[in-house]
């Protein structure tokens, strides 16, 4: 699979999601999402998310969104994010288990302050934050 972004007029922004089935000679796409998709995330043909972020002069909103039936129906999982982050990336192990990488300032910025780490246990329908300061 290969995911694709797309941007549309009146600045709208969309993921696309291709496949092959002869080794890369030909894509299709088959299914897409409104969102910029900074990380696609898959652990399976059936569990994929897709993190981006919505980002303007000054805030930051990430958005997930989530498909347990490989892209035919997705799931917007934004509410379970916190609000004022940049997201930085997100690793899911399997369908269940995840992690989420936030900055606490806006990627422009001339010095991030500090990165959260976050988990799931739920395939990313809510997200706990550890107890980790990564990086100064």
């Amino acid at each position: 699979m290969l995911a694709l972004n797309a941007y549309l007029p009146l600045d709208s922004q969309k993921t696309i999601l291709c496949k092959t089935t002869d080794g890369g000679e030909s894509w299709k796409s088959f299914s897409e999402v409104a969102t910029y998709g900074n990380v696609v995330e898959f652990t399976d043909a059936q569990h994929i998310w897709i993190l981006g972020q919505v980002i303007n002069s000054s805030s930051a909103q990430p958005e997930l969104y989530r498909s347990i039936d490989g892209g035919t129906t997705w799931q917007n999982l934004n509410s379970s994010l916190p609000d004022g982050y940049f997201a930085i990336n997100l690793d899911f192990t399997d369908s269940e288990k995840g992690w989420l990488i936030m900055d606490t300032v806006l990627p422009n910025s001339s010095k991030p302050d500090h990165y959260i780490l976050y988990a799931s246990q739920d395939g990313g329908q809510t997200w706990s934050q550890l107890d980790a300061r990564m990086g100064d």
